[in-house]
C-alpha cells in the first residue's frame, strides 16, 4: 500500500479542483486518462486527480499540471457509448505530485501525503462563520448555486477545513483561486483566501443589482414619460378639434339667428345646434344641412 502511495496513477482534470472528501461525476476521454482509470480499476481504485494550468490544453504534460492535487478513490466506472466514461470519484486527501516516473500510455508519479495543518480557538470559528455568512449571501444575491450545498456548508461548521473546501468548491471563483485553497497547509489560510474572494464577489454581485435596478428604473421612467406625451398629446388634439368645433357651431349658430326663419323652425333648428355639442365629431353644417335640406 505504501509502494502505491509512493507511485501512484494520475488523472489529469480540466477546468476543475478535486477536495478531499468531497464525490464528484467525471466524464473522462482522453486515452492517457482512460487508460489510467482502467488501471485503478484493476487494481486498488486510487488515482491522484491533479488540475491543469491552462484549460486549453488538451494532451497536458507534466508541466502543464499543479504539483499538488488530490489522492482519490473510484467509486463507480460507467463506460458510454460514445467512448468516455462517466466516473464517481470520492477525494481522500491533499497529494503532493512529482517527480513524474511516465507519461505513457498512463502518467505514473510519485505521491507524497500533506500532513492537515487544524487549528481551533475562537478567531477560527468566526473566520468559518464569516465564510458561511458570505457564501449564504452570496446565494441570495442570486449566484447560481445549488440549494444542498447551503444546507451542506451548515453542517461543516465545526470542521473549518472540509467547510473551506465544500465552499472553495461550489463557489464560482478562478480555478487559480480554488487551487490556492487546495494548497493552503491549514484550515486558517484556506478560510482567509476564501473570505477576501468570496467578500469580492459579493461586491461585485451588489453593484451589478444596483446597476440593473438603475437601469430598469430608467427604463421605466422613459416608459412613463413617453406614455404621458402620448396622452398630452392626445388631449391637446382633442381640445383643439373641440375649439374649432365650437367655432363651427357657434357660427351657424349666428347664421341661423340671421336667417330670419320662422320662429317654429329657428327653435328646432337651435335644438338641434345644442344636441350637436353632445354629439361625436363631425361636420356639423353638413348634419344641420342634412336635417333641414
Amino acid at each position: 500500500t505504501l509502494l502505491h502511495i509512493l507511485a501512484g496513477l494520475l488523472l489529469p482534470t480540466r477546468g476543475t479542483v478535486i477536495y478531499p472528501y468531497l464525490v464528484l461525476p467525471l466524464f473522462v476521454g482522453r486515452p492517457r486518462s482512460v487508460a489510467a482509470l482502467e488501471a485503478a480499476i484493476k487494481e486498488d481504485r486510487r488515482i491522484a486527480l491533479v488540475t491543469q494550468r491552462e484549460i486549453e490544453v488538451d494532451d497536458p504534460e507534466s508541466s502543464d499540471l499543479y504539483e499538488i492535487g488530490t489522492l482519490g478513490e473510484v467509486v463507480q466506472m460507467l463506460h458510454l457509448p460514445d467512448g468516455t466514461i462517466r466516473v464517481m470519484i470520492e477525494g481522500s486527501r491533499r497529494v503532493r505530485v512529482g517527480p513524474y516516473l511516465q507519461t505513457d500510455p498512463y502518467m505514473l508519479a510519485a505521491i507524497e501525503p500533506l500532513a492537515e495543518l487544524e487549528e481551533a480557538g475562537i478567531e477560527i470559528e468566526a473566520l468559518a462563520r464569516n465564510v458561511l455568512n458570505q457564501f449564504e449571501r452570496l446565494i441570495n444575491l442570486g449566484k447560481n448555486l445549488p440549494t444542498e450545498a447551503l444546507e451542506s456548508a451548515r453542517r461543516l461548521t465545526t470542521d473549518p477545513g472540509r467547510l473551506a473546501d465544500l465552499v472553495a468548491h461550489y463557489a464560482q471563483i478562478p480555478i487559480e483561486t480554488k487551487q490556492a485553497v487546495l494548497e493552503a497547509g491549514s484550515h486558517r489560510d484556506r478560510l482567509e483566501i476564501l473570505a477576501q474572494v468570496l467578500n469580492r464577489e459579493i461586491e461585485i454581485l451588489e453593484v451589478e443589482r444596483k446597476i440593473s435596478s438603475r437601469v430598469k428604473r430608467d427604463l421605466e421612467e422613459s416608459q412613463k414619460e413617453f406614455y404621458l406625451r402620448e396622452k398630452l398629446k392626445a388631449i391637446q388634439q382633442e381640445l383643439g378639434e373641440r375649439d374649432e368645433r365650437s367655432g363651427e357651431l357657434e357660427e351657424l349658430r349666428e347664421r341661423v339667428l340671421r336667417a330670419k326663419m320662422p320662429e317654429e323652425v329657428e327653435a328646432r333648428a337651435l335644438k338641434e345646434l345644442e344636441r350637436l355639442t353632445h354629439m361625436p365629431m363631425a361636420s356639423p353644417e353638413v348634419v344641420v344641412v342634412r336635417t333641414y335640406l
